[in-house]
């Protein structure tokens, strides 16, 4: 959430707050969570606005804290954090909101940006809102200046922008998010579109709303993208609601927030998705707390921030959603 880290006890269907477990660290009070990510090891990365990047291990509850030094230059290159992702060589990358970094853990210190040889391409001193990796092992890095794609093998960078004369180009240049699905395919949420590439024939293929049609989709802002087991695309979308994408049919379902119904969404305004062992999918609002839908009954459950209840959620902006490996 936006005032710190909270866990679902499932068993009592309330929260824990994280918060607490940094008591005496120089991480504030009430951190705003940005991203969370667990890597091969187990260890749960947690991503914050303005207060660095935080190692949790949950075996021991034992936490480190990483944060930008202006007298370091091997320290991150800031302390908001958008998106960390581990590669298939184990290589931990954090996006920041001044460029992209990579950890080494032997050191625990940082390499700054990637170049490509021909120093045309130089991902630097912009915010790295998103980063995912394709089935071939190559960095895809969503900025607010346009996609690219590393190719690591041959130490190639591929820049894509938008271009209103390129009918099968990116929808937009500010990148908000990256998925990668089950078949491969990479989802790319802008702030004006959701484009999906074509790594065969090297394209984009747009989709964004038509007022005249009720099937497409719902709004351009696109905040989130998951699949869920089942093969489906969901896509969150700031204001507009949450958006089902059928590729059977490549037709837009819609779930909204409906002021008249109790067993609706409690919002339109959406940030981020996620689905867990049961199938249940799980919903963060960005200022009206959490949906859990449960699509083989309809029934949407909220949770939602109650100052009378410790055990309510910290905040109901919640920016991320996993689940651990314990579930």
């Amino acid at each position: 959430t936006t005032v710190g880290l909270d866990r679902l006890d499932r068993s009592t269907d309330t929260f824990v707050h994280h918060q607490q477990a940094l008591a005496g660290s120089d991480i504030p009070t009430g951190i705003w969570v940005s991203v969370i990510y667990q890597d091969l090891l187990g260890t749960l990365w947690v991503g914050t606005e303005g207060s660095g990047l935080i190692a949790l291990d949950l075996r021991t509850d034992q936490f480190k804290v990483y944060k930008h030094s202006s007298d370091d230059p091997k320290t991150l290159s800031d302390d908001t954090i958008h998106s960390v992702y581990e590669d298939r060589e184990g290589v931990l990358w954090i996006g920041t909101d001044r460029g992209l970094d990579r950890l080494d853990p032997m050191s625990g210190t940082f390499v700054h940006g990637l170049q490509d040889p021909s120093g045309l391409h130089t991902i630097r001193d912009m915010p790295v809102y998103a980063i995912n990796g394709d089935n071939q092992g190559a960095l895809w890095i969503g900025t607010h200046e346009g996609l690219y794609q590393w190719n690591r093998t041959e130490d190639q960078f591929t820049e894509y922008r938008h271009d209103p004369d390129v009918p099968d180009g990116i929808s937009f240049d500010s990148i908000r998010c990256i998925f990668r699905d089950s078949q491969g395919t990479l989802w790319i949420g802008t702030r004006r579109g959701l484009s999906q590439f074509d790594g065969t024939q090297k394209r984009f293929i747009s989709h964004v709303h038509n007022p005249n049609d009720p099937q497409s989709l719902i709004s351009d802002s696109i905040r989130s993208v998951y699949e869920d087991r089942s093969g489906v695309i969901w896509i969150g979308t700031a204001a507009g609601g949450l958006s089902k994408y059928a590729p059977a049919t490549q037709k837009f379902a819609l779930y909204q927030h409906n002021p008249g119904l109790s067993n609706s969404l409690s919002d339109d305004n959406i940030w981020s998705i996620y689905e867990d062992h049961n199938g249940m999918l799980w919903i963060g609002m960005f200022s009206a707390g959490l949906n859990k839908l449960d699509r083989q009954s309809g029934i949407v459950t909220v949770y939602r921030n109650n100052p009378r209840e410790s055990a309510s959620l910290s905040n109901d902006a919640i920016r991320t959603i996993m689940e651990d490996r314990n579930g």
